[in-house]
């Protein structure tokens, strides 16, 4: 149904790819894009001036902080630049806020935690999940809807969920 729209995933921790399994071997409509490697891949559109980039996981944890270093590639040409990226924790590749932001990609969509929040202002966010994963995924869930621009980025959040937990006390006699 997403006739003019195009899809950039990557595999996170749950998700993980394994050699031969059924999610990265699967045939894609054309516009999604799986990026599969194992480091830095990146997918440029180039009527729409951007290159996405990111890499999949291949094992549960990653305890090496792989996106600090992380920039876009000058001689691809693009204009803007997106890094989808996954992790924040310990065992999922730890993230250094100040790194992200002074890496010079246009716009950083973050996955692994299910609480959306925003790290730096229409720059970094984490989008969380589009509905509440269990009963401690309390809050507004939904996605971020964005545009990049020659003047910057503009995000805003959208909630959508069609339920939402919340921490209730009841008082039993």
């Amino acid at each position: 149904r997403l006739n003019h729209t195009r899809t950039v995933l990557i595999a996170g921790n749950h998700d993980h790819l394994k050699p031969h399994d059924v999610f990265s071997q699967y045939k894609w409509n054309s516009e999604v894009y799986l990026l599969d490697g194992k480091q830095r891949d990146h997918i440029s559109f180039e009527d729409l001036e951007t290159t996405i980039y990111g890499f999949s996981y291949w094992k549960n944890q990653i305890t090496k902080p792989l996106y600090d270093r992380m920039k876009p590639d000058e001689s691809e040409g693009s204009d803007f630049s997106i890094l989808l990226a996954h992790g924040g924790d310990e065992s999922h590749i730890p993230i250094q806020r100040e790194a992200l932001k002074w890496s010079g990609f246009d716009y950083i969509a973050l996955g692994h935690i299910h609480k959306p929040q925003s790290l730096v202002k229409d720059k970094i966010a984490y989008c969380g999940a589009l509905e509440p994963i269990d009963k401690n995924d309390v809050g507004q869930h939904g996605y971020i809807i964005g545009e990049i621009t020659e003047r910057g980025c503009k995000t805003r959040f959208v909630p959508n969920a069609k339920r939402e937990y919340c921490h209730v006390e009841v008082e039993v006699t």
